[in-house]
């Protein structure tokens, strides 16, 4: 744990001894500009396939929601979750650590 604190200590250092004259400090990571706040609006055009979805049922009008496309949830289905896995036992992925 000291060696983990030490080499963060040591990163810290490093980016404080930066010269970061004439930077304008961050202020926020995403893009505050009008361009960038216009592409992040959600307006009702960007929903209307969504809510084409929804239905009301019932006395209470619950919003029920339909899938228009069954075959997207079957190719989940058939995904070979472990395809990628280098070492399987069973129906798990096996997980080997430096450790004995």
């Amino acid at each position: 744990m000291l060696k983990t604190l030490s080499s963060q200590i040591h990163f810290v250092k490093e980016v404080q001894s930066i010269d970061t004259t004439g930077v304008t400090p961050l202020r926020a990571i995403r893009d505050e500009t009008v361009e960038g706040q216009k592409d992040i609006e959600i307006g009702l055009d960007d929903l209307k396939d969504l809510l084409a979805r929804e239905q009301r049922v019932g006395r209470a009008g619950r919003i029920k929601k339909t899938n228009e496309d069954p075959a997207e949830s079957r190719e989940a289905e058939n995904w070979d979750s472990l395809g990628s896995a280098e070492e399987t036992h069973g129906r798990f992925f096996v997980v080997r650590t430096g450790k004995k």
